[in-house]
C-alpha cells in the first residue's frame, strides 16, 4: 500500500486538465508582465547557437483549454538539435518558431473551458508539437500541463526522459524480469532513467559510458556490467560476459555501436532504436549508415525484433505513466539525477541564454544525468 503522501501526489498527477467546464474570464492572483523573452529558432541548422535568437514578445493572454505558465525549471535533450534542423514531421517549420520540449512552473492565468487548474498551482508541461518550454512564460493546452505537488527540477527528469525510458522499454522493448537489458549512453537523461526503469522491472543491466566518472555513477546505481566505451572494445566485452547475447538493446547513439549491438542479441532479442546522438550534429546525415544487409532473413532466424520508438506517438499514454513515474520518485526506485551546469563552462545554467549553453553542454558529453535550466 502506497503511503498517505505518495498517493496523493499520483492522485494529483492523473488528474490532468481536461476541457470541461466553461469559465467566463480568465483567473489571476499574481501580476503578470506585459512582455518576456523566449527562445525561438530563425534558422534551420542542427548547430543550436546559431539557429535561435532571443526575442522579447508581449505576454499572451490563455485562450480556450489553454493555461499561462510561469517557467521555472526548463529540461534539455539532445534532441533539441533535431528541433532547430526540422526533423520532425509534426513540428513547426516556418520561423521564427518556439523551442523547448519540456518543464515545470507556476500556473499564472487559466483561459475558459478548463477544469481542474487554477492560479498558484504547479505542473509539468509536455510541449508538443509547438514546443516553448524555453521561454520564461509559456501557454499551453491544458491537457498537457499535469498538475504536481511542487515545481523542483526532479520532476522534469520524468517529463521526455522519463516518459521516454518508461513507455519505450514497457511498449517496445517489452522487458520482463530476469532479462538482461543494454542501455547505451546511461548516464545520460535519457539512460540514467532507463537504467533504473529496467532495474525496477527486476532486469540484469548492462550499460555503456564515455568516461571514469559516469562509469563509477553507473555502478552506484546497481548495473550488473559498465562498459567504457572509449577504453574498452564493446563488441569484445559483449561477447565475453555474455556470449549467448543480451535480450533488450535501448539504442540511442547510432552507427558502429548499433551494428555491434545489433550481432549482441540473443535469439528473441529485442532492439529499440530511440535515437543517434552520434549523427545530431551533422546537417546531412543526422542518422549514420548501418549494416542491415539480408536483414529479413536475420530477423527470421534468430526470431530478433528491431523497432523504434518516438515518444510522442503514445501520447494517449502520458497520464498513465506520469503518475507512475511519480510514484517511484516517491518510493525511491526512481533518483533522477539533476544536472544544472556542474561542470558547463560558465557555471549554472540559468535563464533563456541557459537553454543555448545546456544544448552545447549536453553535446559537450561533460554532463551526467538529467540537464536542467533555472529560470528565475
Amino acid at each position: 500500500m502506497l503511503p498517505q503522501f505518495a498517493t496523493r501526489a499520483v492522485l494529483l498527477l492523473r488528474c490532468a486538465p481536461a476541457a470541461a467546464v466553461s469559465r467566463a474570464s480568465m483567473a489571476t492572483k499574481s501580476k503578470i508582465p506585459a512582455e518576456y523573452r523566449k527562445l525561438v529558432c530563425v534558422k534551420t541548422t542542427p548547430k543550436f547557437r546559431d539557429a535561435v535568437s532571443v526575442v522579447t514578445v508581449p505576454t499572451p493572454k490563455p485562450g480556450p483549454g489553454e493555461v499561462l505558465v510561469r517557467t521555472c525549471y526548463a529540461g534539455i535533450n539532445a534532441s533539441d538539435v533535431n528541433a532547430t534542423a526540422g526533423r520532425y514531421e509534426n513540428a513547426p517549420k516556418e520561423h521564427p518558431f518556439d523551442l523547448g520540449f519540456e518543464s515545470v512552473g507556476e500556473v499564472v492565468a487559466v483561459g475558459p473551458d478548463v477544469d481542474g487548474l487554477q492560479v498558484g498551482n504547479s505542473v509539468a508541461t509536455t510541449n508538443f508539437p509547438k514546443f516553448g518550454a524555453f521561454g520564461e512564460y509559456q501557454c499551453v493546452k491544458a491537457t498537457r500541463a499535469y498538475r504536481i505537488p511542487q515545481a523542483i527540477p526532479e520532476v522534469v527528469a520524468l517529463l521526455v526522459s522519463g516518459l521516454t525510458a518508461a513507455i519505450g522499454l514497457d511498449q517496445q522493448g517489452r522487458i520482463k524480469a530476469g532479462e538482461t537489458v543494454l542501455i547505451t549512453a546511461a548516464a545520460g537523461g535519457l539512460g540514467h532513467l532507463a537504467v533504473q526503469y529496467a532495474l525496477a522491472a527486476g532486469c540484469r543491466v548492462v550499460a555503456t559510458c564515455s568516461s571514469d566518472q559516469k562509469e563509477e555513477y553507473l555502478r552506484s546505481l546497481g548495473c550488473e556490467k559498465v562498459i567504457n566505451y572509449r577504453t574498452h572494445d564493446l563488441g569484445a566485452e559483449l561477447g565475453k560476459a555474455y556470449p549467448e547475447g543480451v535480450d533488450v538493446v535501448w539504442e540511442t547513439v547510432g552507427g558502429e555501436t548499433f551494428d555491434t549491438l545489433f550481432r549482441r542479441l540473443r535469439p528473441r532479442g529485442r532492439l529499440v532504436v530511440v535515437g543517434a546522438i552520434k549523427g545530431y550534429l551533422d546537417e546531412d546525415k543526422p542518422f549514420p549508415d548501418v549494416d542491415l544487409r539480408n536483414l529479413p532473413y536475420r530477423l527470421l532466424a534468430r526470431s530478433t525484433t528491431l523497432a523504434g520508438f518516438l515518444l510522442t506517438n503514445y501520447a494517449d499514454l502520458f497520464p498513465e505513466y506520469v503518475a507512475k513515474l511519480y510514484m517511484m520518485l516517491q518510493d525511491g526506485s526512481l533518483v533522477p539525477r539533476v544536472d544544472l551546469g556542474v561542470n558547463a563552462e560558465g557555471g549554472e545554467l540559468k535563464g533563456v541564454e541557459g537553454c543555448i549553453r545546456g544544448v552545447e553542454y549536453l553535446h559537450s558529453g561533460k554532463s551526467v544525468g538529467k540537464v536542467v535550466v533555472k529560470f528565475d
